[in-house]
C-alpha cells in the first residue's frame, strides 16, 4: 500500500518472507498475481518436455 499511497518507491519495497524454492522451481519464467481472484500464476519454462507449465494457486488468507 505504501506504493500506491506515494509513501515508497517500488524498488524501496523489501521483502517480508524469504524461502528457498524446490527443484520443480529451478526453470521458472515469470509470476503474476491476480488480486481480485487471488490466484499466483507461475509460468515454467521446459516443464512439459518442451512445453510451458503455468501453474495456478489459489491464496486463501484466514
Amino acid at each position: 500500500m505504501a506504493v500506491k499511497t506515494g509513501q515508497k518507491q517500488s524498488y524501496q519495497v523489501m521483502p517480508y518472507a524469504v524461502w528457498q524454492l524446490d527443484a520443480s522451481f529451478q526453470d521458472v519464467q515469470g509470476v503474476a498475481y491476480d488480486s481480485a481472484a487471488q490466484r499466483l500464476y507461475v509460468s515454467q519454462v521446459y516443464a512439459d518436455n518442451t512445453k510451458p507449465l503455468i501453474r495456478v494457486y489459489q491464496i486463501v488468507v484466514p
